[in-house]
């Protein structure tokens, strides 16, 4: 099993507060490519990137993931920054999609 070191823009707010009044942070995440289910394209950073409302440091051109991660029973979607196509390579050319 190898890890694949990614970094996660983290809502810090409550989780039923709109992405527009919430406070985000950044931290590396650990995830193993082999229990990513999916990946989507997540414009709706981009924007508050725009916006000014992520964290200092984030590059005005960065695009963001979702990514949905099974462990057993349940599933866990984290946002992290880089293009679908990137990550892909990243975890070293596997065939991360299941289906």
């Amino acid at each position: 099993m190898a890890l694949v070191k990614l970094v996660e823009v983290v809502n810090e707010g409550d989780t039923f507060t709109s992405t527009s009044e919430a406070a985000f942070k950044l931290q590396e995440i650990y995830i193993n490519p082999d229990h990513v289910t999916h990946m989507r394209a997540e414009p709706s950073y981009s924007r508050l990137l725009s916006e000014g409302k992520l964290p200092t440091g984030v590059s005005k051109n960065a695009v963001f993931t979702r990514i949905s991660i099974a462990a057993g029973s349940s599933l866990t979607t984290v946002v992290v920054i880089g293009a679908q196509r990137a990550l892909l390579e990243k975890m070293n050319g596997k065939t991360v999609i299941k289906g």
